[in-house]
């Protein structure tokens, strides 16, 4: 699916440290709108945590697909996001998430960036990161893809293309 600003949504997941698959924190911000989700979740609320994200981003792109945008997404996030859900019987249909896109490959791609971590980049970018919170974390990660696109000229599609 191509990418744009109007079916982008910028996601990121906090876990707890020793156990990847056990969600503390949905958040996500929606590129074109600003409009937000922030959860904290826990063990026994988790599953209804997931069905609230689902029905926002059913909402968010007025029930079009959208692509979730995560920085490390294939290596961390998307993999849990499908693994939890799968586990809690909640379902995130394909008409819904049309796909995931990596922010961490799309920065090694187009700046030849060598870390992996959210806070690297944001100081090469001249940003800070202030606190470790999905939300925040999801706010930050469109910022950082604005001013790439800003910087690059590409829109976002070639960004995570190219």
């Amino acid at each position: 699916m191509r990418v744009t600003k109007q079916n982008s949504v910028y996601f990121d997941l906090n876990t707890l440290f020793d156990d990847r698959f056990n969600i503390t924190q949905i958040g996500a911000v929606h590129a074109a709108s600003g409009n937000s989700f922030n959860e904290k979740t826990n063990s026994e609320n988790i599953g209804k945590r997931l069905k609230k994200f689902v029905t926002w981003l059913k909402k968010v792109n007025d029930g079009k697909p959208v692509v979730l945008i995560g920085h490390n997404a294939f290596g961390f996030d998307a993999e849990v996001l499908e693994k939890v859900a799968k586990k809690r019987k909640v379902k995130i249909p394909a008409r819904l998430v049309a796909g995931y896109e990596d922010s961490l490959q799309a920065f090694r791609s187009n700046y030849n960036y060598k870390k992996n971590d959210l806070t690297s980049l944001a100081k090469q970018f001249g940003l800070t990161r202030p606190t470790h919170d999905a939300l925040q974390d999801s706010k930050l990660l469109k910022k950082l893809v604005n001013k790439a696109l800003e910087d690059t000229g590409m829109n976002i599609n070639q960004f995570f293309t190219e």
